[in-house]
């Protein structure tokens, strides 16, 4: 069975930022204001502490770290919905497919 960062490094290389930032504003995650325009933060939720649970990631896909942010965003998105990391990586595969279904008469 392969670990969370192993099917991560597969499908990480067709993920985008606006992938992630896509899902995560369908799934009600709010965008921050930031001094860094290099950076997008969002929030959803409290932890156990009562602390903002935040999600942050590069303004683009050409930063270096950003395969690792859109790899860590993924899993943070798993554990807040409960979800597999599989699970999340079909969300974002199957958005566009979503939207064609809800606009189709066949669908």
């Amino acid at each position: 069975m392969k670990t969370a960062n192993q099917i991560l490094a597969t499908a990480n290389s067709n993920i985008g930022v606006e992938d992630v930032t896509a899902l995560i504003r369908s799934l009600g995650w709010k965008k921050l204001d930031h001094p860094n325009s290099n950076l997008l933060v969002y929030e959803n939720g409290i932890d156990d502490n009562g602390n903002p649970i935040k999600l942050v990631l590069p303004n683009g896909n050409d930063f270096v770290d950003a395969p690792d942010k859109i790899a860590s965003a993924i899993k943070l998105i798993a554990w807040r919905r409960g979800s597999t990391v599989e699970e999340i990586l079909q969300l974002i595969r199957n958005r566009g497919t979503d939207i064609f279904r809800q606009i189709s008469p066949q669908g």
